[in-house]
């Protein structure tokens, strides 16, 4: 009875944990379409102000945004490759988790 409950509640923690990945990926995807579209839109308004006013300064605007965009780039490019060696590592531990609790999901 308890080695029962125990396996319940260690296959319900593992899809939790999976849930929670998967809306992390979701997020991270989201934040840097957010970012890029953001990114776009300055470059637009910047080149139209250049345009329009002859060069008003914009360096900072441009440069800042640059920044940014590269940063959070960066960032999910990092989270990437880690997602991807988990994913590779982790085809052991999801076969070592198959083969201790099953596949089926009848519980």
């Amino acid at each position: 009875m308890i080695k029962l409950d125990t396996q319940k509640w260690e296959k319900q923690t593992i899809k939790t944990h999976n849930n929670f990945l998967n809306w992390v990926q979701e997020t991270s995807k989201k934040i840097v379409t957010v970012t890029f579209i953001i990114f776009v839109l300055v470059n637009i308004f910047a080149v139209a102000m250049i345009l329009v006013t002859n060069g008003v300064n914009l360096e900072i605007l441009i440069s800042e945004t640059h920044m940014t965009f590269r940063e959070v780039i960066g960032g999910y490019f990092i989270k990437a490759a880690l997602e991807n060696s988990l994913k590779i590592g982790g085809s052991i531990v999801s076969k070592y988790i198959d083969n201790k609790f099953g596949e089926d999901d009848s519980e």
